[in-house]
C-alpha cells in the first residue's frame, strides 16, 4: 500500500485513506476508541490529495485528486459514498497537483 491522504469527518467518527498504487480510497470507522475497517472506492486512478469540506451544507464532501479529474465522495452515517467525478479535461495541462479549500 502506499497512502498518500488522511482526512477525517467533520464529526470524527470516520478517517479516510487515499492509496496511489492501489488506485482507490480507503473508509475506516471508530468504535470503542478504535479504528476498524469500512469500507474500500475504486477504482480513483492515483488517489492523492484528499480535502474535507467541515461546515455548512455540504459538510462531509470529500474531494479527491485523481490524475485528471477530482473524485467526489461523501461521508454519511453509515460510511461512504461516491458522489462521481469532476474532469479537468485530458493531457498534461490537465493533470491535478494538489487540492485546497478556503472557507
Amino acid at each position: 500500500p502506499d497512502p498518500t491522504a488522511v482526512a477525517w469527518s467533520p464529526d470524527g467518527t470516520k478517517v479516510v485513506v487515499t492509496n496511489s498504487s492501489a488506485h482507490s480510497v480507503t473508509w475506516l470507522g471508530v468504535s470503542s476508541g478504535k479504528l476498524v475497517a469500512g469500507g474500500t472506492i475504486a477504482p480513483v486512478e492515483l488517489a492523492d490529495s484528499a480535502v474535507v469540506l467541515r461546515r455548512g451544507p455540504l459538510a462531509g464532501l470529500v474531494l479527491v485528486s485523481s490524475v485528471t479529474s477530482v473524485r467526489l465522495l461523501k461521508f454519511t452515517d453509515t460510511g461512504m459514498t461516491d458522489q462521481g467525478k469532476l474532469s479537468l479535461g485530458s493531457g498534461h495541462d490537465a493533470i491535478i497537483g494538489d487540492l485546497a479549500i478556503e472557507p
